[in-house]
């Protein structure tokens, strides 16, 4: 898929190709995710933290805080889905066009 926005970078930049395992469709261990939440496609970090609960967040520091659902009846409530797991990328940063 390709990178919507700047939510990511400096790991993922805007119109990068993001590789996304879509038969993962539950968190499996912490990474980035490819999630819906109230109806909005995002790319996002998940980590799950012992007492908070899944904690999700982009790498961009302007989109500070993070979104912390706390257990499934959270999750239910924001319309969490896991579409895929993110399992790599090709940056726009290192295209060279050739003659």
């Amino acid at each position: 898929m390709k990178m919507p926005g700047d939510d990511m970078e400096p790991i993922i930049h805007d119109g990068d190709m993001v590789f996304v395992d879509f038969e993962t469709r539950d968190i499996v261990g912490n990474g980035i995710y490819v999630v819906e939440c109230d109806g909005r496609v995002m790319v996002r970090n998940v980590e799950s933290r012992i007492g908070e609960g899944l904690v999700l967040s982009c790498a961009n520091q302007n989109y500070q805080p993070s979104l912390v659902v706390k257990n499934t009846a959270a999750a239910q409530r924001l319309g969490l889905k896991v579409l895929g797991k993110a399992r790599g990328c090709i940056s726009i940063l290192n295209f060279c066009r050739m003659n």
